[in-house]
């Protein structure tokens, strides 16, 4: 009976260790299919190292010393921009600009109707020609005064001439002089009259000029070279002073205005070069670098930002109200980058293959950062010290094939009961 026992657990311990043997086996080969599909990596077999083939790329951790950037958005403006506005009052005739239309300084972009200007300038024109007229007559007097006045002057000399002689009384030397007298008052006045006539005509003129400037504002002049961005009026409105009729974009380059925070303004300096991305509707202008041209000199209260404008490179395509983004560059760090291609990714963790002393390669989980041209920055789990499998998958994937075969090998052993 004691011999039965033994022998019915002889039997059971066999069926035990056979279905052992196929859990590992199923194991082995299911780790094995996700490796081979770079979901996983033998995690096990990275404790010991895997052999590594010869001619294996690898690839060496070093530290590098990389700028960090702080990013600003801001509006991309023209450096010459203007609301172009109506001076008078009157109604628009014409709008011989449109929207996107290039302009030349001085161009005609808009007529206004004042006919009260009108009236001004043709007032003012007839007291200019009255004042004209009336000058003209003083100048005249003048003349007929100054003649007189000499004519009396001579009589005068002559008769002093003959008063010495004793050829004439002294009443007669008396009237001759009152004579003289009066004509030299008759010049004076006469000048007078003449300097206050050219008076008048110097203010008719003024007012003439004056009532001519305003008409003038009829006529709404481009203030520099550029292009229409906005038309808000229309023909038949009706313009009050100050009123928008346009907006202009000078066509003497582009600006960029962003706004900083008090506690990045230490890394912002005049004069530096700045990397600018967007700002134009095709994209053109990605990647371009701008120069920091000007820094508000305090910030405003608020919000604690300062303004800072960035002068943009030319024919970038930048479109004034877009957005860009101007990168400024902050102190440099001590960062570890890996090629892209070393690092192994399962699930939401990271691997790669160390190559160890004994030239085997090491399975070691890290810690990633962010990606840029092609390569990864790792923030922990390695020195910087280390040689690193530069294409890791491949080597994975040939042992997990490795370990499912030894794997499906060993477990037929276990089905016959054989230790």
């Amino acid at each position: 009976m004691s011999e039965t026992r033994e022998m019915g657990m002889s039997k059971g311990n066999a069926k035990k260790r056979w279905m052992t043997g196929a859990a590992l086996a199923i194991a082995a080969l299911a780790g094995a299919a996700l490796v081979a599909r770079g979901r996983t990596a033998p995690r096990a077999e990275g404790a010991i190292g895997l052999p590594l083939p010869a001619g294996t790329p690898v690839v060496a951790a070093q530290w590098t010393r990389r700028p960090e950037y702080w990013r600003a958005p801001g509006e991309v403006r023209a450096r010459q921009q203007a609301v172009v506005a109506a001076r008078v009052s009157g109604y628009i005739t014409a709008l011989p600009a449109h929207l996107g239309d290039p302009v030349r300084a001085g161009q005609v972009l808009a007529v206004l109707a004042t006919p009260q200007a009108g009236q001004q300038v043709r007032a003012a024109a007839a007291e200019v020609a009255a004042a004209q007229a009336q000058r003209a007559a003083a100048e005249r007097q003048l003349a007929a005064a100054r003649a007189q006045a000499a004519l009396a002057a001579s009589t005068y000399r002559r008769y002093a001439q003959l008063r010495a002689e004793q050829a004439v009384s002294p009443y007669e030397m008396e009237q001759v002089a009152t004579a003289r007298q009066s004509r030299q008052a008759l010049a004076a006045a006469a000048r007078a009259q003449l300097q206050a006539a050219a008076a008048q005509l110097g203010r008719a003129r003024a007012r003439l000029a004056q009532s001519e400037i305003a008409a003038g504002y009829g006529r709404v002049r481009a203030p520099f070279a550029g292009r229409i961005t906005a038309r808000p009026a229309a023909v038949g409105d009706l313009a009050m002073p100050g009123q928008p009729l346009y907006k202009v974009a000078g066509a003497a380059g582009s600006k960029l205005r962003v706004s900083v925070p008090d506690r990045e303004l230490r890394w912002i300096h005049l004069g530096e070069r700045v990397r600018v991305t967007g700002g134009a509707g095709d994209g053109a202008a990605a990647g371009r670098w701008a120069t920091v041209r000007r820094m508000a000199p305090a910030s405003d209260a608020a919000t604690h930002m300062a303004v800072v404008e960035l002068r943009l490179p030319a024919g970038g395509g930048w479109r004034p109200g877009a957005f860009a983004t101007a990168a400024f560059p902050l102190a440099a760090t001590r960062q570890l980058w890996l090629p892209s291609g070393a690092v192994l990714r399962a699930g939401g963790l990271s691997e790669v293959y160390v190559v160890n002393r004994q030239g085997r390669a090491e399975l070691r989980w890290v810690r990633t950062g962010g990606e840029a041209g092609g390569q990864v920055e790792i923030l922990a789990g390695l020195t910087g010290s280390e040689t690193v499998v530069a294409a890791p998958r491949e080597l994975a994937a040939g042992s997990a094939g490795e370990a499912g075969l030894a794997a499906a090998g060993a477990a037929p052993e276990g089905a016959n009961g054989h230790e």
